[in-house]
């Protein structure tokens, strides 16, 4: 019987368009991998909006997967004023956040109101490290400072995260690039999304045509694989997004 032959990603892939990824800072990490993580980590499937949108991202990845953004001269810092988006996050899986519209206002003014809205913060399959705090502007600096510092510690060890300690820099993302991380990310996710089949054979022959031979699918198993694994990780991409911003301050 003669062997099937996988032809995925033989009609649009093509591993040139990923040439300005040798060029990627941080920030260009960050937000690459990014887009990338939302389509891998969120409920798509069963939710018919997201699907639509997961779509046309698939497109546009296919078409040119380096996608555009700005850089903007100032980033948020780490410690910032909240935003909607960081409610979405911070409550994410989160089973002790309470719908406050279903609570009477009586009600609101004594225990029910009184619950943290993060009290058992869960850092889960698509959360971006983000917790919510309220903080008395009238305290005096230190104070303020004193408490964030306990309450971080007491955070630590309710939660079990700690926040990588390492720093990125230009060999992380040399290697990276050698390794074709994010070519590899692309076609292993338009491949679940889409329902194809994507052999490792396949994948070395997309990744590395011209180091193709016997030792590559070890190659793509062993290293190439975890090491994408690790990169679309919730740490990863928190450390990115936090270093992002600080690097962007020191300028």
């Amino acid at each position: 019987m003669a062997k099937k032959v996988n032809t995925f990603g033989d009609d649009w892939f093509d591993l040139s368009k990923y040439d300005k990824v040798k060029d990627f800072d941080i920030h260009d990490w960050h937000y690459q991998l990014s887009q990338r993580f939302f389509i891998q980590k969120h409920p798509w499937v069963s939710n018919k909006e997201l699907y639509n949108i997961v779509s046309e991202y698939i497109e546009l990845i296919k078409d040119e997967p380096i996608l555009d953004y700005e850089k903007p001269e100032i980033g948020s810092l780490t410690v910032r004023d909240a935003r909607y988006v960081d409610l979405y996050f911070a409550s994410w899986e989160n089973k002790s956040l309470k719908d406050i519209f279903g609570i009477p206002a009586k009600k609101m003014f004594k225990e029910e109101g009184k619950t943290p809205v993060v009290s058992q913060y869960n850092f889960g399959e698509a959360g971006l490290g983000i917790a919510l705090l309220t903080i008395d502007r009238g305290a005096r600096d230190k104070q303020l400072i004193n408490d964030f510092k306990e309450w971080l510690k007491n955070h630590r060890t309710v939660t079990k995260y700690t926040a990588k300690a390492r720093i990125f820099n230009s060999k992380d993302f040399e290697r990276w690039s050698d390794n074709k991380l994010l070519p590899y990310l692309d076609l292993t996710l338009i491949a679940n999304v889409e329902g194809e089949e994507l052999t490792q054979e396949k994948l070395g022959e997309l990744l590395f045509p011209k180091e193709f031979d016997a030792g590559l699918i070890d190659r793509i198993r062993q290293t190439v694989k975890p090491q994408a694994e690790s990169l679309i990780s919730n740490e990863t991409l928190a450390a990115l997004s936090c270093q992002s911003r600080g690097e962007r301050h020191k300028k």
